[in-house]
């Protein structure tokens, strides 16, 4: 069975494969370009006899309404591994700065906490998740801080984090 679309018509199969390959010939993508793929392919003779079917199809089938769907939908799963891949690289360093501080005073502890907490707490999809600017502030003080006393950049001690969290 075909894809419906948003105007309600149900594309054939060898519409909907052909739309599925303009979907995925990327930025820049165009008729012409599908039209020499698909004949390169042996479907049609030419991308000249291919572009009419084609022409009509996109129009018929609302294909650039479906491609800016299947893009919004794409770029909205990305954000959302992103986010969490963020969220977790953030935790997880933030435990280690926390675990490896002895020196941490009271206040420093709980900034730290209350950034670890506001990274754990699920968000709905589509939401953002707001760290306090004081915590965060305070974390880039403590790796400063870290960084300083052992004769380290920044950049090093947070690359020591990660390795010691992946297990390095």
């Amino acid at each position: 069975m075909g894809e419906s679309a948003d105007n309600g018509r149900e594309m054939t199969p060898k519409a909907a494969a052909a739309f599925h390959a303009y979907v995925g010939l990327g930025p820049g993508r165009s008729l012409r370009w599908l039209a020499r793929l698909l004949a390169e392919q042996g479907q049609y003779k030419s991308g000249t006899a291919a572009l009419p079917t084609l022409n009509t199809w996109s129009v018929k089938y609302a294909w650039q309404a479906r491609l800016s769907a299947a893009i919004t939908a794409q770029t909205e799963d990305l954000l959302a591994k992103a986010a969490e891949i963020d969220g977790r690289s953030f935790l997880r360093t933030s435990e280690l700065v926390a675990d490896r501080l002895a020196w941490a005073d009271a206040g420093h502890v709980d900034a730290v906490i209350k950034m670890r907490e506001t990274v754990r707490k699920p968000e709905p999809r589509g939401a953002t998740t707001n760290v306090n600017v004081q915590i965060g502030a305070t974390l880039r003080l403590i790796v400063e801080r870290v960084a300083a006393e052992q004769g380290l950049s920044q950049a090093e001690v947070m690359a020591e984090a990660e390795s010691i969290l992946a297990g390095g």
